[in-house]
């Protein structure tokens, strides 16, 4: 599905071409070399995606170096063209993304965005795609059907943890906490966030687990060397010493009982 106009594309050969090229399956506007410029593959184990470019491919913001499998719900941008893929037949309502390049599965909510006045006033739209196009267009992932919302409006996008937006062009603009964004912009849990006259309050899970003692603990999971029993190291309990242990002890202090008498006889002497 095009990200610009909400088109579809329907996968029906074994390879789908994507390129410059009148004869590709899809033909796109790209500055990069080559008649062909991605292919997608259908193969019995999924539906991957073959770079054929000079290093122009991309999934999840990531480039792709070779071919990386597809999951629902990945977005995939090639030279200037961007597409949202869903295996098989499309659902009426579709999967979020089970696992992205970049982010582990996503069982839960990414983040929340409530709409605090528009069309949809009220409603609080969870986030479970990394990257998640917001416009009136119903092809959007976030869909604000506002007069002042232009059809592909903005654009949010989760790497390394961080949140960020950028505005697609639109006519209004976009702004983060009444701030015009004019490129790539931080998006920080509490934000409110302005597309036309929409306002939306974003928010994100906390990393930690509050405790009474007010500090953050970060719940990170163990390596498998890290998860192992630890080995204390410390004072261990006393151990009554062996036979030769204390028979050497005995012989050192005898040594030095005589050394210490042989120095107090010479002391003596020496003053006689």
């Amino acid at each position: 599905m095009s990200l610009a106009d909400g088109r579809e594309y329907v996968l029906n050969s074994p390879r789908f071409a994507i390129g410059t090229d009148s004869a590709s399956n899809l033909v796109i506007d790209s500055e990069g070399r080559g008649d062909h410029h991605a292919e997608l593959w259908r193969v019995s184990d999924g539906d991957w995606l073959v770079d054929r470019s000079d290093g122009d491919t991309w999934v999840n913001g990531r480039l792709v170096q070779g071919r990386v499998r597809l999951r629902s719900g990945d977005v995939i941008r090639v030279g200037r063209e961007e597409l949202r893929y869903y295996p098989g037949e499309r659902e009426a309502v579709p999967s979020p993304p089970t696992q992205a390049a970049y982010l582990a599965p996503a069982d839960s909510a990414l983040a929340w965005l409530t709409v605090q006045r528009g069309g949809r006033r009220g409603d609080r739209i969870e986030l479970r795609s990394p990257v998640v196009n917001v416009g009136r267009g119903a092809f959007n992932d976030v869909v604000l059907p506002d007069s002042s919302v232009s059809a592909s409006h903005a654009r949010l996008a989760l790497r390394d943890g961080v949140w960020s937006i950028a505005d697609l062009g639109s006519v209004t603009g976009t702004r983060v906490d009444d701030q015009l964004v004019t490129g790539t912009t931080a998006v920080a849990p509490g934000a409110i966030l302005r597309f036309g006259e929409a306002v939306l309050l974003f928010e994100q899970p906390e990393s930690g687990a509050r405790r009474r003692s007010g500090k953050v603990v970060l719940e990170v999971p163990l390596s498998p060397k890290l998860a192992e029993p630890l080995q204390i190291i410390g004072p261990t309990p006393w151990r009554r010493p062996g036979r030769r242990k204390r028979r050497a002890r005995l012989l050192r202090g005898l040594l030095l009982l005589a050394l210490l008498g042989l120095a107090a006889a010479a002391y003596f002497l020496s003053r006689g």
